[in-house]
């Protein structure tokens, strides 16, 4: 579950994590069905979101590979990835690092997805009391070092100064033992 400050920073691991926020629900469908719906056809799915960040952060804000910048018009932004294969590919390496980090959230709570698809099968409606009280229910698994936790993060990202109160070295545990669940390391 990601933590938002009342006024965040807005750095790259911040905008990652809203990246990962939105492919959440592609990581859902991947778990829960096998692989995911066509539902991010439209301008403003989430997935649609999540690559217009990622060609941000790559292109446009110098957080990428580079600190040279594009300053070009949300509308712009497919032409420019088209037109720059290393910005595709980065966007690309992007969403798919943030899609294999969404699934791992998601399965450290996996007890707790699959009661919320019964229940939206069943109900096709669930409010947000609703959601908390399956959270409840169903906390997060312990991880391979025992920690009950729904927050892995990718080692690469992670600050060198306790963030939200965990130390980096925690993270990088959690980080390590959660890739390493998935086969990524």
């Amino acid at each position: 579950v990601f933590r938002m400050s009342s006024f965040p920073v807005r750095t790259r691991s911040y905008f990652l994590d809203q990246i990962c926020m939105y492919l959440a629900g592609i990581g859902a469908e991947s778990l829960i069905l096998g692989e995911f719906t066509e539902t991010g056809g439209d301008l403003r799915s989430d997935l649609a979101r999540a690559t217009t960040l990622a060609t941000k952060i790559e292109g446009c804000y110098g957080m990428g590979a580079t600190l040279a910048i594009d300053l070009v018009d949300e509308r712009d932004l497919a032409r420019l990835r088209a037109g720059d294969f290393r910005l595709r590919k980065a966007v690309t390496e992007i969403l798919d690092i943030e899609c294999i980090r969404a699934k791992a959230i998601l399965d450290m709570r996996i007890d707790a997805l699959n009661a919320i698809t019964e229940t939206l099968m069943r109900t096709r409606v669930m409010d947000v009391g609703e959601v908390h009280d399956v959270l409840r229910v169903h906390p997060a698994r312990k991880d391979d070092l025992g920690v009950e936790t729904d927050r892995p993060d990718h080692t690469h990202r992670v600050a060198r100064r306790p963030q939200n109160g965990i130390h980096a070295d925690d993270i990088r545990k959690e980080v390590d033992a959660a890739l390493s669940r998935r086969g990524v390391i």
